[in-house]
């Protein structure tokens, strides 16, 4: 899984991973002795993309 990899790579920042927690798609997925607690925050990236997109281009049409 990424998020892992990329807990793995943020060790020295204190993050231990919960890999059971991890695993069942827990909101939190660093175990209670993590220094960091790490969330997990579903997103519909595409759709935050396209939406900028269309304001800008909006702003854009407005100016020309």
């Amino acid at each position: 899984m990424l998020s892992s990899r990329i807990c793995a790579r943020c060790a020295w920042l204190g993050i231990i991973l919960d890999e059971r927690a991890n695993g069942a798609a827990a909101p939190r997925i660093t175990a209670q002795a993590s220094r960091v607690r790490v969330y997990v925050i579903p997103t519909d990236e595409e759709r935050m993309i396209a939406e900028h997109t269309v304001k800008h281009i909006g702003q854009a049409a407005l100016l020309n």
